[in-house]
């Protein structure tokens, strides 16, 4: 029996007479060694401070705090002072139900008289961590302390280790305010970092990002071992396109995994499995965390073969969506390092994914924006035509039809332009040629419009009707006017050429762009080495990639040409 134990007992069979002074002192020097308590450091450790200092003033055995899930309800371990290494499961199990019932009433417990083998009489004391935030939950827990002999504990005694269990709560939300504070420090950190990386380099594909990012961000949570995955536009298979580290590490890059044969990947694209958090997999909307994948329903034999081969203990999927799709996909290991994914680290890599997300529906925001150029110059000029047509009396109404279409068109096309991030529309089978020629007349009039020196245009396979392809037609439209857009300005300011042909070879629809001037020498090579930064070049080399085709640059004395190779449609 502790001191200050003993002179409260001995105080209270005397009617509180004698000096109070002592017992008082004695409280209140425990309360101040709760307060005092580091609250920089973990929750556990937090917990066993506080434990410990009230086993002590109350004259208990042991303790254990038991904390209740956010996800589960189940009132888990979170730690346990001086507990018996050779307790039993099943010695205490009525303590689930008294923990449960004090967990929703708020008011402590204490049970005595032989409750278990080990120890005779428990006190159940509440502690709660308030929330410190409007959607947050307040977190519950309970202190439970041991005796083991049968104690007849006061209820002013009982009323000073309520007490101290909420002062214990006190410590725990200053922890939670400052892992709140670093939290936002970590996701300002996150926001900067990206979009400081798109300010300095345009067209930034997702993997280039992700490597950039991934570097730097290892130094906050210490990542082990992260993957980026790219979905299928069909939504049947994902592509590992880049793996961190990059060196000696075990990613397949290039490696093509039908979704069908790998439930851990599908149920992170497609959704469709129950959500929840199970024995070993929590599945939610923004994540997947695979806890044991050697026993998790949504791993494969491969999978697990594959973890146990690499020292992978915990899984953590993070899906990229746009719109409605997932179009990438993160995928965290945790190794022997640290072989579990904490709530907060799951917070943040799963804030990292979303500014991801919003980078690239940045970039490809600006994309379309910077298409919108010609279209809006084509309508301008060509509503003027009309303008002056019907100013004029002019009757020649096929021209003016003419004139009118084009406008409607382009309206159009600046309109779902607009309408989607997503520029790649479903493939379709298109006349080739035909395509080629419209965005020539819509590129001829932005000339006329914009430059003042001649620009000499030229022709030629425009009229054929033989050469289809089967792709995305805002896609191709977008891969044209941006070629035609780069060539007409790089001819020089006295004027120039510029000329299309258009041809089939035995596998491919090829269109050639010729213009007067010389690519440089930096951007050439950018094009050999699938380098493109920056608007143009970069939209069209990601887009004719997309399409499955191919773009190549040849340079003359005093010329450029551009050729675009696209699979033949032979039906």
């Amino acid at each position: 029996m502790g001191p200050v134990r003993e002179t409260l007992c001995e105080l209270l069979s005397q009617n509180c007479g004698g000096d109070v002074q002592p017992a008082l002192e004695g409280i209140l020097s425990a309360i101040s060694d709760i307060v005092e308590i580091d609250a920089d450091q973990p929750w556990r450790q937090i917990v066993r401070d506080a434990s410990q200092v009230i086993v002590d003033f109350l004259g208990g055995q042991a303790a254990v705090f038991r904390i209740r899930e956010r996800s589960t309800g189940r009132m888990a371990v979170l730690a346990s002072y001086r507990m018996p290494e050779d307790l039993g499961e099943d010695e205490c199990s009525f303590e689930d139900d008294i923990v449960a019932e004090v967990v929703s009433t708020n008011q402590s417990r204490y049970v005595t008289g032989q409750p278990c083998n080990s120890f005779s009489s428990i006190l159940f004391l509440p502690v709660n961590v308030r929330s410190m935030v409007d959607k947050e939950e307040e977190v519950r827990g309970v202190l439970v302390i041991y005796y083991p002999q049968p104690v007849a504990l006061s209820p002013l005694e009982i009323h000073v280790a309520e007490m101290m269990a909420l002062k214990v709560g006190y410590v725990l939300a200053r922890r939670r305010i400052i892992e709140m504070k670093r939290m936002a420090q970590k996701k300002e950190w996150i926001v900067e970092k990206v979009f400081a990386k798109l300010s300095l380099e345009k067209g930034l594909k997702m993997k280039d990002l992700f490597r950039m990012m991934v570097d730097e961000l290892y130094d906050i949570i210490k990542i082990q071992s992260c993957t980026l995955f790219a979905i299928s536009d069909d939504g049947a298979e994902a592509v590992l396109e880049t793996g961190w580290p990059e060196v000696g590490s075990y990613h397949s890059v290039g490696g093509v995994f039908r979704l069908d044969e790998h439930p851990h990947l599908a149920a992170a694209v497609r959704l469709d499995q129950p959500m929840g958090d199970f024995t070993h997999e929590r599945i939610y909307n923004s994540y997947i965390l695979v806890k044991n994948p050697y026993e998790s329903r949504l791993t494969s034999p491969d999978l697990k073969r594959f973890a146990v081969e690499h020292g992978i203990y915990s899984i953590l999927y993070v899906p990229l969506r746009i719109g409605d799709n997932v179009r990438y996909l993160l995928v965290f290991d945790a190794l022997e390092k640290k072989k579990a994914f904490s709530d907060e680290d799951i917070e943040i890599l799963t804030f990292f994914g979303k500014e991801l997300t919003q980078a690239l529906e940045i970039e490809r925001l600006d994309d379309i924006l910077h298409d919108f150029k010609n279209p809006a110059i084509a309508i301008a000029g060509f509503a003027r035509r009309v303008k002056k047509m019907v100013e004029s009396d002019a009757t020649d109404k096929k021209t003016m039809l003419g004139y009118i279409d084009i406008v409607i068109n382009e309206g159009t096309r600046l309109q779902e332009m607009a309408m989607s991030l997503f520029p790649v529309s479903r493939p379709e089978i298109l006349d080739f040629a035909e395509v080629v020629k419209e965005r020539f007349v819509i590129n001829r009039e932005a000339i006329s419009e914009s430059r003042s020196n001649g620009v000499t245009l030229t022709e030629s396979g425009l009229d054929r009707t033989d050469i289809k392809v089967r792709t995305s037609r805002m896609a191709l439209q977008r891969v044209l006017d941006n070629l035609f857009n780069n060539a007409t300005k790089a001819i020089p300011q006295e004027g120039g050429d510029l000329s299309v042909n258009v041809y089939p070879d035995n596998v491919s629809a090829v269109a050639e762009i010729t213009n007067t001037g010389r690519i440089s020498d930096k951007a050439l090579k950018q094009i050999i080495f699938d380098e493109t930064r920056g608007r143009g070049l970069g939209i069209v080399n990601r887009l004719v990639s997309n399409m499955g085709g191919n773009l190549a640059v040849e340079v003359g004395e005093k010329t450029t040409t551009f050729r675009i190779n696209l699979p033949l449609y032979r039906g």
